[in-house]
């Protein structure tokens, strides 16, 4: 038997690219979504049902997170740590995907490409990659 969680959820596996299983699904309405771990499937339905049990413990300070990351992002935005270093240039940041987007900006590298119908245009950025369709 798999294990499912989660609301109406099914004792059915899904797919994965790789060959392999996801065994733990989300299901809610007819929004269904696989994943590999437990802790994935935890993570994710918390952004469903908005459990935050992650507490900024810090005098005036009520703010919640629904992701233990999150927190510790969150805390160092009050510390001032900055944990990522840019090698090339040196400056420090809070997040690593900060310095990525640092680097690009000044290596002037465009590192996502359209395929799309031979289109080839680059981008510095997914986001901006995933919206030019």
């Amino acid at each position: 038997m798999l294990l499912s969680a989660g609301w109406g959820a099914e004792d059915k596996a899904s797919s994965c690219p790789k060959g392999g299983k996801k065994q733990y699904q989300y299901t809610i309405g007819n929004y269904t979504k696989g994943f590999y771990q437990q802790t994935y499937l935890n993570t994710h339905e918390r952004a469903h049902t908005r459990v935050k049990p992650y507490l900024y413990k810090e005098p005036g300070y009520g703010r919640s997170f629904s992701q233990l990351g999150n927190l510790k992002t969150h805390k160092r935005r009050h510390t001032g740590e900055r944990l990522y270093r840019c090698e090339t240039y040196g400056k420090r940041f809070t997040q690593r995907g900060n310095v990525r987007a640092y680097k690009i900006v000044h290596e002037q590298t465009k590192p996502f490409i359209c395929r799309l119908d031979d289109y080839n245009k680059q981008f510095t950025q997914l986001g901006n990659l995933k919206i030019s369709f």
